[in-house]
């Protein structure tokens, strides 16, 4: 039970997250502290302290009973899946929501998808492809690392995946022969920014601008799509190579919740239609005389009803007449105004004669 209660709160908090590289779209809306760039999701406020996001309703529309997104949660925020006593692990990407949505369209339309690449939500780094074939590919995602003045260098832009308090203990174990490389390291960062300012030696200084600053501080990490395992429609583990099979297998069980959908509704219009029409005729018979409503038991009227072949509705009398005061003044108005529609009607019938 306590494992239960411990990976609900985990779920609850990972909902809410909504800093850099976390999450693309939080369909839970943080109202507390939900993690820093400097330690990840593990410096987290209290499950309590979040509520259900606006967009999780874009996603999750009132219609649709079946909790089945729009579109699929997996390319839209990802899934980092350490595998930790279950045998399987699995690493997706985040993918723009809007490249997502451009290529169901063009699915539907009979067209063929677009590729897409990794993209993550206010990351100002860059993320470029570095290799593919079958298996997937390798994108090699890198932050800002800029010369600012003399013999220091300015660090505004950590890539995806690197967190600032692990990217400070990295920087602090740079050494040379003649000790630390870097003299002085300055922090300036907040809950969702980093700002490292580094004081280099003037000699260590020209070592890293011959090598390459982003070679000699690393402000790099490697993200790949060989590792996509996910729920297929079938609900069995399959390998993905490719963010658009994911997407294809997504729109082929999600038209099948839409045919599904579309049926229950027409259902249900049909329902009503024949509800209405059994109304409209109940109202004629009353008001013709040949259905007395006056000193009548319910049972009575019932038997009458079926024996007039009305049709009976599940859980329902085949009409209800349980009504009070009210609602028989309310039932004799309505009497009065179809017999004044009818009125109408034979008259226009009249005149078109």
């Amino acid at each position: 039970m306590e494992k239960s209660e411990e990976i609900r709160v985990d779920t609850i908090l990972r909902l809410a997250l909504d800093f850099v590289g976390i999450k693309n779209i939080n369909l839970l809306e943080p109202i507390d502290q939900f993690g820093k760039l400097n330690l990840g999701a593990n410096n987290s406020a209290s499950a309590c302290y979040a509520k259900l996001s606006p967009a999780t309703r874009v996603f999750f529309p009132r219609d649709d009973c079946d909790l089945m997104p729009i579109m699929p949660t997996t390319l839209v925020n990802g899934c980092e899946f350490e595998g930790i006593g279950t045998g399987w692990s699995s690493f997706i990407p985040k993918y723009n929501s809007k490249d997502v949505i451009a290529n169901i369209m063009r699915r539907n339309a009979g067209e063929s998808m677009v590729p897409m690449d990794p993209w993550y939500h206010d990351f100002e780094g860059t993320i470029e492809k570095t290799e593919s074939d079958d298996d997937g590919s390798t994108y090699r995602v890198t932050g800002v690392c800029d010369e600012h003045k003399e013999n220091t260098l300015v660090i505004t832009i950590l890539p995806i995946r690197r967190w600032a308090d692990e990217y400070k203990e990295f920087l602090r174990t740079m050494k040379t022969d003649n000790g630390p490389f870097i003299q002085d390291i300055t922090e300036y960062n907040g809950d969702s920014y980093v700002n490292f300012k580094l004081k280099l030696s003037e000699e260590n200084m020209m070592k890293a601008q011959q090598e390459g600053f982003l070679k000699v501080f690393k402000p790099t990490t490697m993200i790949t799509t060989t590792n996509m395992h996910v729920f297929d429609r079938n609900g069995v583990i399959k390998k993905y190579a490719t963010p658009e099979q994911i997407l294809e297998d997504f729109s082929i069980l999600r038209l099948e919740h839409y045919e599904k959908k579309k049926k229950e509704m027409l259902e249900n219009l049909e329902l009503k239609r024949q509800k209405l029409e059994e109304k409209r005729r109940f109202i004629r018979l009353v008001r013709s005389g040949e259905i007395v409503l006056k000193d009548r038991t319910k049972a009575d009227l019932v038997e009458e009803l079926s024996q007039r072949g009305f049709t009976p509705f599940p859980g329902e009398a085949p009409v209800d007449l349980s009504m009070d005061a009210s609602e028989e003044s309310e039932l004799e108005v309505e009497v009065e105004k179809l017999g004044l529609d009818d009125a109408e009607e034979e008259r226009k019938t009249q005149q078109k004669s």
